[in-house]
């Protein structure tokens, strides 16, 4: 299934739609294919589907994953399957999680714990790409259900808006960040600048 680049709010996905009506209805036409037509409730599905597309990740890349893994210097602490270094904990766990907002959780919180033993230990904290972390997690889900003899799955659904809106507050998010260029913030401006997945999320959080 084809991935569209979705950088605008309803409004947008409404122009970008009526701008490519004339080429799809030829192209229904040609094929034989009768013009859709959607109610207001079915529309709202259909651009909720067509947004989560990407909030969701495509898949890793295994063998990649284990190289970076590698050269990143993850495995000089943590150990997959059992092989890897022992003073951070195993990461066997993630491969049972289906959804990367696990690991970003992960790295969010611990994140503060692993500056100070990397820079105990003499190494140079690395920086991640989305897709790094995401053959990173099918690296470990590779490896995991391999060393598993009954591998199960842990989905997650989407989270909730309003509840995001919530903890961006008392959290504190806001104290730095604004949800739009111009609204202040010391930080960059986050509802604007994270047009990407959840893996390109975790990575930026590390980052």
């Amino acid at each position: 299934m084809g991935r569209l680049e979705l950088r605008g709010g309803f409004l947008a996905m409404a122009g970008f739609m009526w701008n490519h009506a004339p080429k799809m209805i030829k192209a229904l036409a040609r094929d034989k294919i009768p013009f859709p037509r959607f109610d207001t409730k079915e529309m709202t599905q259909l651009v909720a589907f067509l947004y989560t597309l990407n909030y969701l990740d495509p898949p890793g890349d295994a063998r990649r994953g284990e190289e970076v893994f590698t050269s990143k210097r993850c495995a000089t602490c943590h150990n997959v399957g059992g092989k890897g270094g022992h003073s951070g904990s195993p990461l066997d766990k993630f491969g049972h999680f289906v959804s990367p907002i696990f690991v970003a959780t992960a790295l969010w919180n611990k994140g503060p714990t692993m500056a100070v033993m990397m820079e105990q230990d003499g190494i140079e904290r690395p920086t991640l790409t989305g897709a790094d972390v995401r053959d990173i997690v099918a690296f470990i889900r590779d490896r995991s259900d391999r060393s598993s003899n009954t591998p199960s799955r842990v989905y997650l659904k989407p989270g909730n808006p309003r509840q995001g809106a919530s903890l961006f507050e008392t959290k504190r998010c806001s104290g730095c960040h604004s949800l739009r260029t111009g609204e202040g913030g010391s930080a960059p401006p986050l509802g604007t600048g994270l047009k990407v997945n959840l893996s390109g999320i975790a990575s930026q959080l590390w980052n």
